[in-house]
């Protein structure tokens, strides 16, 4: 927005819109008008005392505090922000206060102007020191970014008017937004304001009385054999890119994460010994542990087809660091380069895999279902649960994550190649066999398949694709 001289007949006429509306001034002074109505004088600037971070402060409140008297004490505010003189603070209330004071000494309209800890530095600290901080994906969260803050975000944090919140919720149904949106938003925002209480940045919840507990839907959709047949086999070769078949292909053998597979970088893996260490940062119940509780890597005895599709996605897609490197490209020396770091783009993976899923029919099932379909289907092929849940990373529970420390590294892999050989199995065989696996119908198909996949028999096998390297 093009700055120009602001005039009151401009701001007395600004309507206020859905979303928080800015004006600015040549001098720099900005008038925030809120979808309330309130219209407030600021400055945002650039502190390079504190990290260049971008910080704010207010002037009062239009009309009380008049355009004039705001672009005074904007332009001395200013003066002293630039000056610092004695180790003075701006953004400290008894110095802008004394900057207001001197003036508009002659004005009748003086309030002292005391800084509090606002809904909006709340929100910026929970991001920063919270979101950020456990790289938590910040997308649900940025519901309260998009719908509390502009609103309220100028009311002290814990002093949020519990008629606006109600205002809030109004105001969102009346613009359809859908009742799961109203719900997160008000969730995400009481798991805010739970955090800050916990860090002492403020002392009470306004919006806990306005959180309703969801029932807890418990998922149990997984992957039946056939429908990984279908997506491994790709029998109507439908134009699937290869790095994301490839991606698909790991997260089905290893039963881990989509992250941890698309972030996964080339010294997790030892081809030497078959094992894939995933760091604990990028493992999610280690992250869940408290500061004093030990935090320890994720180990996965790679399969020989997960080892295979691993090195396929180094050749063919790998950067200096990733298994799957970044497509991004930037402009560099007059022509578009592939950048040489990061990894592959979580969001075009889902649209490409989504299409591919589709295609087949096969809808309603997730990326993260992929990890229930190797516990339940290899169970079913007798494998015992807690060596099936050791597999996709769960941690024990009760006193057998006290007393029971074994690593199973081995018992992993056998189990590991034993699912990887199973989907091979199946890929190979007529559809039937998927089926009558699913339905578990006595058959010969059933029989054969029992009488290939004895677990306790592969344990010794295992060995032998080790030997002679």
């Amino acid at each position: 927005m093009a700055k120009k001289n602001l005039t009151d007949v401009a701001i007395r006429n600004k309507k206020p819109e859905s979303k928080e509306t800015t004006m600015v001034d040549m001098s720099g002074l900005i008038c925030r008008i809120f979808p309330s109505g309130r219209k407030a004088f600021c400055w945002r600037y650039m502190d390079h005392h504190r990290n260049r971070q971008q910080s704010r402060i207010e002037y009062g409140d239009y009309p009380d505090r008049s355009l004039e008297d705001a672009r005074r004490i904007h332009l001395s505010a200013k003066s002293a922000k630039s000056a610092r003189k004695n180790g003075q603070d701006i953004k400290d209330p008894s110095v802008l206060n004394q900057i207001i004071k001197e003036v508009v000494k002659d004005s009748a309209n003086f309030v002292p102007l005391l800084k509090e800890y606002t809904l909006s530095d709340l929100v910026a600290d929970y991001f920063k020191g919270h979101i950020e901080k456990n790289n938590i994906g910040p997308r649900p969260y940025n519901r309260i970014k998009k719908h509390v803050e502009p609103v309220l975000g100028h009311y002290s944090a814990d002093h949020v008017p519990a008629e606006e919140i109600k205002q809030l919720i109004t105001h969102l149904r009346d613009n359809n937004q859908k009742d799961r949106t109203i719900f997160d938003t008000v969730r995400f925002t009481v798991s805010m304001y739970r955090w800050g209480i916990a860090h002492f940045k403020c002392k009470t919840n306004p919006f806990e009385p306005y959180s309703i507990k969801a029932k807890r839907k418990i998922r149990t959709s997984y992957y039946p054999m056939h429908e990984l047949r279908t997506l491994l086999t790709n029998p109507e070769d439908f134009p699937i890119k290869k790095d994301f078949y490839l991606m698909q292909k790991a997260l089905i053998l290893s039963g881990t994460r989509r992250t941890q597979v698309l972030e996964a970088e080339i010294n997790e893996f030892n081809f030497e010994n078959g094992n894939w260490t995933i760091p604990p940062e990028r493992v999610k119940n280690q992250n869940m542990l408290k500061d004093d509780e030990e935090k320890v890597p994720f180990i996965i005895p790679m399969s020989t087809q997960l080892m295979a599709t691993v090195q396929e996605a180094i050749s063919l897609f790998g950067n200096d660091r990733h298994v799957f490197g970044s497509k991004r490209t930037l402009f560099i020396d007059k022509q578009w380069q592939r950048v040489k770091g990061g990894s592959s783009s979580p969001r075009h993976y889902n649209y490409e895999i989504k299409a591919f899923r589709e295609h087949y029919g096969i809808t309603n099932r997730t990326n993260h279902d992929l990890r229930r379909t190797l516990e339940t289907n290899l169970t079913n092929l007798g494998v015992s649960e807690s060596i099936t849940t050791a597999m996709t990373g769960h941690s024990r529970k009760g006193m057998s994550k006290t007393y029971n420390q074994a690593k199973q590294i081995h018992v992993l892999r056998t189990a590991f190649q034993m699912w990887a050989d199973f989907i091979d199995f199946i890929c190979e065989k007529d559809q039937t066999y998927a089926i009558y696996f699913e339905e578990q119908r006595p058959s010969h198909e059933l029989k054969d398949i029992y009488t290939t996949f004895k677990f306790n028999d592969r344990i010794i096998d295992t060995f032998s694709i080790f030997e002679g390297r």
